[in-house]
């Protein structure tokens, strides 16, 4: 009897600790799940780069679905660093790199001050935190948009040489201080760097990929006449292994009719990547690769406006698997997505962090897409 005496307050002391340890453990289960449910994509991470023309730039949270303005955006009101009334932006970040980004100024300056003089695109690199860490001008337009080089030591971009949108063509790679470090007359096109300092453009139905670090044409990759279609916009993976792209069925002002494909970059392991039940030919554009590769995204649907009086269609942006063995079906319609595809959400604009949000939508609009990592 003394023995149990004894025994039963050890044994009530381990049970009651036991309980503590349980309920500890259960609130702190519930607290990861309210921290969890307050994502609006749970398991994606990184930044979405966000351009909205003359309007500055802004970093999209991609988890929490909240924007945030890059300082020193405005560059409408620079007119120190920027003088022409007329001039264009836009903005281009390094890719998976949250370091710098460029913007691109068409008409930012002219040669002298004859109104009739040749206009003048600035190239100018800013840091994060609204620096700007060089800038550099160049004579006519530069097109499309300029591509750092994943050591961030090189620009690469497509410049008319001549005042006229008919004049010749020519891809150029400069350094920061724009030094002209080689050229090749061509056509606008698709391109993007590798880590090894190549670049790859398309020609026709072949990847051409260049010298490191030159112009000058190296190899190809030419596509099976089994893909159907002409490629299009190409995306190389963080590590310069695989190769995402879009093959183009038809294209207007407004809509590109577009499948996605991924391969190996050397050509091997082609595969389709995702498509919309009952469309012959979808809407898939802007393959972009996750910053870890471990996810592309895809815009589907949406179409441009033709004015401000029919601003157009939002699309919608899903994010799948880059390793899957299949075809993934994307759809608005839950029963009809595949459940690899996550649908992304998104606030508004001006949803400040801290305030009581409003309900989020699963549209958006067509900018260009950066994924960049935290």
């Amino acid at each position: 009897m003394n023995t149990l005496k004894q025994i039963f307050p050890a044994a009530l002391i381990i049970v009651v600790l036991f309980l503590c340890a349980c309920s500890n453990d259960s609130r702190s289960t519930s607290e990861d799940l309210d921290a969890n449910s307050n994502l609006l994509n749970p398991g994606i991470t990184g930044k979405l780069f966000v351009h909205e023309n003359d309007y500055g730039s802004y970093l999209l949270d991609l988890a929490s679905g909240i924007f945030t303005e890059i300082p020193n955006t405005d560059w409408e009101n620079q007119n120190d660093r920027f003088p022409s009334g007329v001039a264009n932006f836009w903005a281009i970040p390094a890719k998976y790199d949250h370091q710098e980004f460029i913007i691109k100024v068409r008409n930012c300056k002219r040669v002298n001050d004859d109104v009739l003089s040749p206009s003048l695109t600035c190239i100018a690199i800013q840091n994060y935190k609204g620096e700007y860490v060089s800038q550099f001008e160049l004579l006519y337009a530069v097109r499309g948009s300029v591509h750092l080089s994943r050591n961030r030591e090189y620009l690469a971009l497509f410049r008319n040489i001549g005042q006229s949108v008919s004049s010749d063509k020519w891809l150029e790679i400069y350094d920061r201080e724009g030094n002209l470090i080689s050229d090749q007359k061509l056509d606008e096109t698709s391109i993007d760097w590798l880590p090894n300092g190549r670049l790859v453009y398309i020609q026709n139905r072949s990847f051409i990929f260049t010298e490191p670090y030159s112009t000058t044409p190296d190899y190809q990759l030419t596509l099976p006449e089994m893909i159907s279609g002409s490629p299009g916009q190409i995306s190389v993976s963080p590590d310069g292994t695989r190769v995402a792209f879009s093959m183009i069925h038809t294209s207007n002002f407004a809509t590109t009719r577009a499948t996605p494909y991924v391969m190996n970059s050397d050509g091997t392991n082609i595969k389709q990547l995702a498509d919309v039940p009952g469309e012959e030919f979808p809407i898939i554009n802007s393959p972009t690769w996750s910053p870890d590769s471990k996810w592309i995204l895809l815009k589907e649907g949406g179409a441009q406006g033709q004015d401000l009086n029919t601003p157009g269609v939002l699309g919608h942006l899903y994010a799948i698997p880059s390793d899957l063995d299949k075809v993934v079906m994307l759809s608005s319609i839950d029963d009809e997505k595949s459940p690899e595809a996550i649908r992304l959400k998104r606030y508004y604009k001006d949803t400040e962090p801290n305030e009581e949000k409003p309900n989020p939508t699963d549209r958006f609009p067509n900018w260009g897409l950066y994924w960049l990592p935290n």
